[in-house]
């Protein structure tokens, strides 16, 4: 996997993505393992350079929920990434895992180094979350028809 094959930086120039290539910390996580949990101080971006890895939440049951499952190339973390707020899910690998991290502090000097390639990928970003909100709201317009329908 290359970075200009991932979302995030689609629109990146040759330049920014060797300034972003700079920053990014490799890590790697054995299938099994937890990346990071739920409720906890969040920062950083994730992109998956090889393997998959699972999201999921603990419901009031103590029943994982699974929300998604992510490939090579895809990224997560974004929304703790830009807030700097804590987790919302957990995120395991299923694989033996790679990930390309950038931390915020890092980003923060691609800003002052390379201010169109922070925004380019911000943006990115942006519609990440702008196609995760899309996908809840008629997620939960067909749960509210369902019950409608079948609570009378």
């Amino acid at each position: 996997m290359e970075l200009k094959d991932v979302f995030l930086f689609r629109d990146v120039s040759e330049d920014g993505l060797k300034a972003v290539e700079g920053l990014l910390e490799a890590r790697r996580y054995k299938a099994g393992q937890v990346i990071y949990r739920e409720n906890e101080k969040g920062g950083s971006l994730y992109i998956i350079k090889s393997g998959r890895v699972r999201v999921y939440r603990t419901g009031k049951s103590m029943t994982e929920v699974e929300l998604a499952r992510l490939k090579e190339g895809d990224v997560f973390g974004e929304m703790s990434f830009l807030d700097e707020s804590p987790h919302t899910a957990t995120v395991a690998a299923l694989d033996d895992t790679e990930l390309l991290v950038l931390g915020r502090g890092k980003f923060e000097e691609l800003v002052e180094y390379s201010p169109k390639t922070a925004y380019l990928i911000t943006r990115n970003i942006l519609l990440v979350i702008e196609a995760i909100i899309r996908k809840m709201n008629a997620e939960y317009v067909s749960l509210m028809e369902y019950m409608y329908v079948f609570g009378k």
